[in-house]
Formats: C-alpha cells, sequence, structure tokens
C-alpha cells in the first residue's frame, strides 16, 4: 500500500491517502520476484496495509507490518522502529512502501531495509523517479537493480477507483552481476552543443519543461546554459524536435530532466548511433 501526501484546502494541512495496489499488478510483481534464483528465510512486507501482497506470498516464514494494519494477520507496528531477527540468514523485505513527500518516505524505507545484513533482496514498487541516477544514489554499490518492470496506468486503487502514479516495480538485490542503475558518465558531451555557465552562453533550456528556451533566463530560472556547435536556430528547432515525452513523473515526483537525461534524450533522437556504441561498452563491461 502506498500513501501520497497531498494539500487540502487553503490551510494547506495534508492528509493521507491510501493507494492500494491491484491484485494483477501484484501478481505480475511476485513473478518477477520468482524469477530470481534464490530461497529466503524470511519474507517481509513492511508497509502491508490490506495484505495486498501479504496473502499473496507463498512462503513458510512472511511478516507482514503496518501502522494501520487492515488484515487481520498484519502486526500493527512501525517499519521504522523494526528489527530483523539474525535468526535469518537470507530476506526479501516486499510491497509497495509509502512514497511521501518528494519520495523522503520511500528512500526512507529501502534505507532502513538496506541497514540490515541479513537483507538480500528489496523488491518495491516506487515512483518512477527512482529511474532517475540521482535516486539511485541511495543504493550502496555492493547493491544492484536487477530488474525494473514498468507497471502502466492505474495499477493502484484509490476509494475504490483505479488511480494512476507512475511507478514501477523495482528490485535491489546485494549481490553480484549486471547493475541496471543509470551510469550519469555514459553521455557527457553532444556534437551540436556543451554545457556552459552564466557568462558564455547562447541558449538556456528550462529543465522542467526542455521546449521552452530563451537566449535572456532571469536569476530565478532554473535549467541549464547551452552553448551551441550549431547555427543557434538549427540547436533551438533540434532541441524542440526531441521527444521529451515519458521523462514526467507527475504524483511520483517533480518533473525535471537532469544534464545525463538531457544528454540521453537528445542524442537518442538525433545521434542514435551513439546510443548503440554505448550500449556495446556497457556490455563489455559486464
Amino acid at each position: 500500500m502506498a500513501h501520497v501526501w497531498r494539500k487540502k484546502y487553503k490551510d494547506n494541512s495534508r492528509i493521507l491517502d491510501k493507494f492500494y495496489t491491484k491484485q494483477e499488478v501484484v501478481k505480475r510483481c511476485l513473478d518477477e520476484v520468482n524469477k530470481l534464483p534464490y530461497t529466503y528465510d524470511c519474507v517481509i512486507e513492511p508497509s502491508a496495509g490490506n495484505g495486498a501482497f501479504y496473502k499473496n506470498i507463498q512462503h513458510d516464514t512472511k511478516i507482514g507490518i503496518d501502522i494501520d494494519p487492515q488484515h487481520d494477520e498484519i502486526i500493527k507496528g512501525d517499519w521504522f522502529n523494526y528489527n530483523i531477527s539474525d535468526v535469518y540468514e537470507r530476506v526479501l523485505v516486499i510491497g509497495n512502501p509509502p512514497f511521501g513527500q518528494y519520495q523522503k518516505l520511500s528512500s526512507k524505507f529501502i534505507t532502513h531495509a538496506i541497514s540490515f545484513r541479513n537483507v538480500q533482496t528489496i523488491a518495491f514498487i516506487l515512483p518512477d523517479v527512482y529511474r532517475k541516477h540521482t535516486r539511485q544514489k541511495i543504493l550502496p554499490y555492493d547493491w544492484r537493480i536487477v530488474s525494473i518492470t514498468a507497471l502502466g496506468r492505474d495499477c493502484f486503487t484509490l476509494e475504490g477507483r483505479g488511480y494512476h502514479v507512475p511507478a514501477s516495480f523495482f528490485i535491489f538485490d546485494k549481490s553480484d552481476g549486471k547493475d541496471l542503475r543509470v551510469n550519469p558518465n555514459t553521455y557527457t558531451e553532444t556534437n551540436d552543443f556543451q554545457f556552459s555557465n552564466k557568462d558564455d552562453f547562447d541558449i538556456f533550456v528550462f529543465g522542467a519543461s526542455p521546449r521552452r528556451i530563451t537566449k535572456t533566463p532571469t536569476p530565478n530560472n532554473r535549467g541549464y546554459y547551452l552553448k551551441s556547435k550549431i547555427p543557434v536556430e538549427d540547436l533551438i528547432s533540434k532541441i524542440k524536435a526531441v521527444d521529451w515525452n515519458g521523462n514526467s513523473c507527475a504524483n511520483g515526483g517533480v518533473y525535471w530532466l537532469t544534464k545525463f537525461e538531457f544528454l540521453e534524450q537528445y542524442i537518442k533522437c538525433h545521434e542514435p548511433h551513439r546510443t548503440k556504441e554505448s550500449q556495446r561498452s556497457l556490455l563489455d563491461l559486464l
């Protein structure tokens, strides 16, 4: 069960909306976990809610925890005060944790799970901002991202109705092997422009709206200064031609393109041969 903090009325007081995971989505997630080559001594769902994951987990030792349980077998408790017993050698932590404002709460759920030496795998439904390098930095380097499964539209229910939050099912694992986390050094430059600064630039691109381009930014504008290597008007046209859709994290995070993401999308559109070269280079490293 995910929770998202929302503003309410003019006093900006906050209410906690409860987003339950649809059963067909839970089954898809469990199918992904079942592909892993492990057996676990214990499976824990730290924000079990109505038991969406819990009641579908086929394991002799499973524990469901929630501050407001909606299922008889779920323990009433706070995940952040919960200690996993050392009796278990290999633990799977799975579920749909609260997202929280700016994903602070989901990050805390991940961090708490990582803190236990016997947690082998974390499998969480998370907002799509965790596809970004800036969010993936939460993982220590002895962990890796095993898989990311897009969940599509309306994978949650809110007050009995389908509700869309851009989210995916992430599996993090403490093991060696292929790591799907973003490598921000894959692209550092393009043939058409370079990142610059306010003292030497041709155009300014807004990070939250890359098709919005100006030559006269104000100090309060947030985005990137670009120095063009081609005629400036050509660069503007090429930036506007890029399909920037699919990077938004509305309801699951604030829309914002990092420098890496901006470069990546631009290169995919205008220098696709470099994308293939990067993929080959990454495979050589694995």
